[in-house]
């Protein structure tokens, strides 16, 4: 059995060259053994499936019968008329009948023939295994900004070829198989920390909390770490082998500005006057800070610093 697939729509349409006609072509999840879809045909050539859940490693098993026709020759004596008889078991056509064979100037040996027609079943298993994934991850929820040190959440999904959730992608959101990468879109500016618990993919969707400790444009790109088709890994370009990532671009803001002061008195003493040079002196220091009071570093000129405005009552 041959498999024939396009890959750029693995989970959606998959064909199996038909070895014989009247058969049925089932596709069976080789980590279970169930089965997945099935169809039938009549004739040999391709066909087809539509498949909207995720499998890591399937095979096509093939249901087929093939008719056999056997001949059975009985020598009987030859009756009268024997020149209008057929002459060999090929001149019958198939048929039961009786043909004259001649074996001399003037002597024929008659046979009688007769057909049986068994049918035999065969059951086999295509060679290649394949996995059917997802096309694609896409990411919605997406908030307008975020606030360093706040939580935020984000929807994850695996789509499939028809812009479907995948049912049956429960995949880990981890290191191991399907990661998350960040980094800070001015590569000039530092990149916080994005913490987040593993979490499990549930029929293609899942929503995730996360917090990040630092300001500015924060880009977050999901992606396989471990392929989901690794099964495929020696039959696929590796660039149909992966999933598509997704990449969206968060806006970070500070939570809020912490204010440090100090006072200077002139001398030892102050003043009230008129006199700048007899009065103390105030000085403020304005810090971007997280929820948790923790100082960004990327409020800096050059970065993400924006001029302030400070009132003092």
């Amino acid at each position: 059995l041959s498999l024939i697939r396009n890959p750029g729509e693995c989970s959606s349409k998959i064909g199996v060259d038909s070895p014989s006609s009247n058969i049925t072509v089932t596709l069976v999840d080789m980590e279970t053994g169930d089965e997945i879809a099935s169809t039938t045909s009549t004739a040999p050539g391709m066909v087809s499936f539509n498949v909207d859940e995720a499998y890591k490693n399937v095979k096509a098993k093939v249901n087929y019968s093939v008719v056999n026709v056997v001949p059975h020759e009985e020598e009987i004596a030859c009756m009268s008329g024997v020149s209008s008889l057929a002459k060999s078991i090929e001149e019958l056509g198939g048929k039961s009948g009786i043909y004259a064979k001649r074996v001399g100037m003037t002597k024929f040996k008659c046979y009688k023939v007769t057909f049986e027609t068994t049918t035999t079943s065969y059951e086999e298993y295509s060679t290649d295994d394949f996995a059917i994934r997802p096309d694609r991850f896409d990411i919605t929820n997406i908030p307008d900004k975020i606030v360093a040190g706040s939580e935020f959440n984000l929807s994850f999904s695996a789509k499939d070829a028809n812009d479907n959730n995948s049912s049956n992608f429960n995949e880990f959101l981890d290191d191991s198989n399907i990661t998350i990468q960040y980094s800070d879109n001015n590569s000039g500016c530092k990149t916080g920390s994005l913490s987040f618990n593993t979490n499990q993919f549930s029929n293609g969707g899942l929503t995730q909390s996360f917090n990040y400790d630092e300001i500015g444009e924060l880009n977050i790109t999901i992606k396989e770490n471990t392929p989901f088709a690794i099964v495929d890994k020696d039959e696929e370009d590796e660039n149909k082998l992966y999933i598509t990532p997704k990449t969206i671009t968060l806006t970070s803001i500070p939570h809020h500005f912490g204010v440090i002061s100090d006072i200077t008195p002139h001398n030892s003493y102050t003043l009230v006057s008129d006199d700048l040079d007899m009065n103390a002196t105030l000085r403020l220091r304005l810090v971007s800070q997280t929820e948790q009071n923790k100082t960004t570093q990327n409020y800096t000129d050059g970065c993400y610093s924006k001029d302030a405005t400070v009132s003092i009552d």
